[in-house]
């Protein structure tokens, strides 16, 4: 009889030595203990293929330039503070949470601590959480189909979809939480005798690396009973206890923030939510956004691929392919759905390579291959035949996997000064330098972009425009958007030293409403990267003047200055750091 290249993982003996790495065909049966020499061949021979994917994304992250996004220093900080002891505030003195990534800024606390470079930090776990990630993609297919070369060309179309790795590599907890979510799928498909228990880490690291991830551990833990079953009350039971361990973790985890914040939602999540609103308007909010979102992301041919590709799946499942792991599959399709149900919550996202997504695309790349792999009757030359066609297109129509062409690094890019300043010829790094030179206290700092600033500006108080750490902003009534809300006449009370946001209109709206006199910069090194600063006239001397020497230009009015700003304001892409 054939052997079925999936063996579901139901009705088999706890502790058996099977794993991603041992795929079923080439298992020893418990009869015999031995392997037919043929397949020990076969699996020798096709043994040093699965070194391709892996060394095309380690080439591919090397050479893409360093951008982290702003968002990444707000963690950063976070991050600082809680190693100086400080404890997890963004404003000293202030228990605000605008983060939503525990774990991701606890790890880089203790980079911190022993004095490492944080944007290397991250870069350094992200390229090793890329290349874990495409590692496990491509052993999970070929544990689902039995054929080393259609894992290989999976992993391989993982590694060059660049909106993944852009993400991985932005500075964020990307590509920490693909990877945890990927341990946690093939910790599933393993018979170690320890998979539970790195099922259950993985879950947990999965909770507390992004916010929605509490559902998702929820969702992974009822699959989790419905794949483990085999009828038994000692199954059951283990299945029982790693929920409850899992569910003890993350209950002390949350009762601990909850003790500290006094919130239970992170205020980075309340201020990008309509308050006050009805569910119907705000539904109705998000449907735009999030379908250019959509576009944006993988393009119409691409969604017009990715719509065949799934009536072909649902074709494949109704026609019925007994040796097909449904199960499995069926989870791995929630999952990607609870992404896509993330994005359309968010109202999509305005960091750039599809970050809400991508770590969802590895999962939506076993399924691809797993369908094509069953479309085909099982035959591995027509399968891999198929996905190699499929990944082309995939390549071909994604808008992102040819962004790097148009997307290079500028002249006199290097490598290394791409972490010391985050990305290259940021200035927001060194404004942030000089607002922490010149701070005194009572001195506030408005701006919308608090990561470089806030990072660079340490121990200098940053006000929050965007409300991500102003309770006050955040709950605000009114319509928010992907990055947070505004509200100018609060911002403009609170009387800032100086307002600093990436489009002119912002800024001339909050100085208008506040009780003192601004003075605008006109400096080209600045708003050539988007940073439109004003600063108090009272201040100008002791806070506008070192600006100005340090960027050059020059100050006036506000409203010369927004005559100025607008006639020569061109919003785009270019504030990347």
């Amino acid at each position: 009889m054939t052997p079925t290249p999936f063996c579901c993982t139901a009705g088999v003996r706890e502790g058996a030595e099977l794993s991603l790495e041992t795929t079923p065909e080439v298992t020893p049966t418990q009869t015999t203990g031995r392997v037919p020499a043929q397949r020990v061949a076969e699996k020798d021979r096709g043994g040093h293929l699965r070194w391709i994917p892996i060394a095309v994304a380690l080439a591919y992250a090397l050479v893409l330039p360093v951008r982290f996004v702003d968002d990444a220093w707000i963690s950063y900080r976070y991050a600082a503070n809680v190693a100086d002891g400080v404890g997890p505030v963004f404003n000293q003195g202030q228990r605000v949470e605008a983060i939503s990534n525990p774990l991701w800024t606890a790890l880089l606390a203790v980079a911190y601590k022993l004095h490492l470079s944080l944007p290397l930090t991250a870069w350094v776990i992200g390229v090793a959480c890329v290349l874990a990630v495409v590692w496990m993609t491509t052993a999970l297919v070929r544990r689902i189909t039995g054929s080393e070369l259609i894992g290989v060309v999976c992993g391989t179309a993982l590694a060059l979809t660049t909106h993944f790795m852009r993400s991985s590599l932005n500075g964020l907890e990307t590509c920490l939480y693909s990877a945890l979510l990927l341990a946690a799928l093939s910790c599933l498909l393993s018979e170690h005798r320890r998979a539970r228990l790195g099922f259950g880490l993985a879950v947990v690291g999965v909770a507390l690396t992004r916010f929605e991830g509490h559902l998702l551990a929820a969702i992974l833990l009822a699959g989790l009973f419905a794949l483990r079953r085999d009828g038994t009350r000692a199954t059951l039971r283990r299945n029982i206890v790693t929920a409850a361990g899992v569910a003890a973790s993350l209950l002390a985890v949350e009762l601990a923030r909850i003790a500290y914040y006094s919130e239970l939602v992170p205020m980075t999540v309340i201020a990008k939510r309509d308050v006050g609103r009805s569910v119907k308007l705000q539904v109705g909010s998000m449907i735009r956004p999030f379908a250019t979102y959509m576009v944006q992301t993988f393009g119409r041919g691409g969604l017009v691929l990715l719509a065949s590709t799934a009536a072909v799946g649902i074709a494949v499942i109704a026609v019925g392919r007994r040796r097909l792991p449904v199960v499995y599959l069926a989870l791995c399709g929630v999952v990607v759905a609870f992404g896509v149900a993330v994005t359309f919550e968010n109202k999509g996202d305005w960091m750039p390579a599809a970050r809400l997504l991508a770590p969802y695309f590895p999962v939506l790349l076993v399924l691809v291959a797993s369908m094509l792999w069953a479309a085909f009757a099982f035959r591995r030359r027509q399968a891999t035949i198929a996905l190699v066609v499929w990944a082309l297109a995939w390549l071909a129509l994604v808008p992102g996997t040819w962004s790097f062409n148009r997307d290079r690094a500028p002249k006199g890019y290097r490598f290394a000064a791409a972490f010391r300043h985050g990305a290259f010829a940021n200035n927001a790094d060194d404004v942030g330098r000089v607002l922490r030179r010149v701070y005194e206290p009572g001195d506030l700092f408005a701006t919308a972009a608090i990561g470089h600033m806030g990072y660079y500006g340490r121990p200098a108080p940053m006000f929050d425009m965007l409300g991500l750490a102003e309770p006050a902003i955040a709950r605000s009534p009114g319509k928010s958007t992907n990055g947070g809300k505004y509200d100018f006449a609060y911002t403009a009370g609170k009387r800032p030293s100086v307002i600093i946001d990436v489009t002119p209109a912002t800024v001339v709206a909050t100085a208008a409403l506040a009780p003192d006199r601004y003075c605008g910069l006109l400096s080209p090194a600045l708003t050539g990267q988007l940073l439109f600063v004003a600063v108090r006239c009272d201040l100008n001397d002791r806070i506008g003047a070192p600006l100005t020497a340090r960027f050059g230009g020059r100050s006036v009015g506000i409203k010369q200055a927004e005559r100025i700003w607008l006639k020569g304001h061109r919003f785009g892409d270019r504030f990347r750091g």
